[in-house]
């Protein structure tokens, strides 16, 4: 089962994050999003920031990647409708 068109909330809780939706798990692994890149692609989340959005039907998963590369706490709620 995977998140496509589901309806998330999501929060950052430790530090900022950038999330990516993404198709696959591989497609993902073999084109990670990097802050060494020089691209920020995806969604902001502030600490604190608590935001809802739905997913593609052909984004069945996320990744989040920290500014500063820290370890971070990154909670994801599925709305029911």
């Amino acid at each position: 089962d995977t998140l496509a068109g589901k309806t998330l909330i999501c929060q950052a809780l430790t530090t900022a994050v950038r999330v990516l939706p993404g198709t696959s798990v591989a497609s993902m692994a073999a084109n990670p999003v990097t802050v060494a890149s020089g691209l920020n692609p995806g969604l902001s989340f502030g600490v604190g920031e608590r935001a809802q959005f739905v997913m593609g039907q052909d984004e069945g998963w996320l990744q989040i990647i920290t500014e500063g590369g820290a370890a971070a706490t990154f909670l994801v709620w599925e709305q029911k409708p």
